[in-house]
This record gives C-alpha cells, sequence and structure tokens, in this order.
C-alpha cells in the first residue's frame, strides 16, 4: 500500500485535493477514512455527525476510477454515511479491530496478498 502523504514533489502541489489524485491515480485499491468531522442535515432538522465533503468526493471519485470492489469506507462513529452510494463496503472501526479483517478480506478478493495470521 502506498502512504498517501510520502512526498515526491514540494508541498505546494498537495495543498488541493487534485493534486493528490494527480500523483496516486496509479493505486489499484481506495481506504476512505470517514470520520465524524463535520455536521450537517436537512434544513429545519436535527444536525447529525458527517464526513467533510472532500471525503464525500474522494469516495465517488475513486469508485469511479476503481470500481465499487476495490474501495472500503472505514467508518468511525455513528455518522451519517452518503444515501446515494450503494455497493460500497461501509465497516466500522471498532475497538477491537475486527476492521482489520474485513479489511484484509477485501484486499485478497481485490487479488492482494495478505498474511491474515499477522493481525492478530
Amino acid at each position: 500500500m502506498v502512504e498517501i502523504m510520502r512526498r515526491k514533489k514540494p508541498a505546494p502541489a498537495y495543498l488541493n485535493t487534485w493534486g493528490l489524485f494527480e500523483d496516486y491515480s496509479d493505486v489499484g485499491f481506495a481506504v476512505i477514512l470517514m470520520t465524524p468531522d463535520d455536521v450537517g442535515g436537512l434544513k429545519g432538522q436535527e444536525q447529525k455527525d458527517r464526513v467533510r465533503q472532500n471525503v464525500v468526493f474522494e469516495l465517488g471519485y475513486f469508485i469511479g476510477k476503481l470500481g465499487r470492489n476495490r474501495v472500503m469506507a472505514l467508518v468511525d462513529g455513528d455518522i451519517e454515511t452518503p444515501t446515494d452510494i450503494s455497493g460500497v463496503a461501509y465497516t466500522p472501526l471498532d475497538s477491537h479491530g475486527f476492521w482489520k479483517f474485513a479489511l484484509a478480506k477485501e484486499l485478497k478478493e481485490a487479488g492482494y496478498e495478505v498474511d491474515m495470521n499477522s493481525l492478530a
């Protein structure tokens, strides 16, 4: 896997999302971390925790580029997930670490070699 923050270019290229996409568009699998960094909801209704809008954009970008079977969304907490994106593996980031096994399974199904014994 590629550490997305490892820089090949000076920092200014990474000040926007497009710089990241251009440099890392050759990945074979994407893991999107969905954390409750924002709040929102329908006008006049209760606000709910949700991910930042750029994360939703990135999720859609990688679904379009790689296909749903090569994208996994790790969900931290009780957040509102996009209702119009179906078929993506939304996996909770649980304190017991079961998410690691779910991720390993998805990676194996995508053709990656994963040592399940190293996850314990």
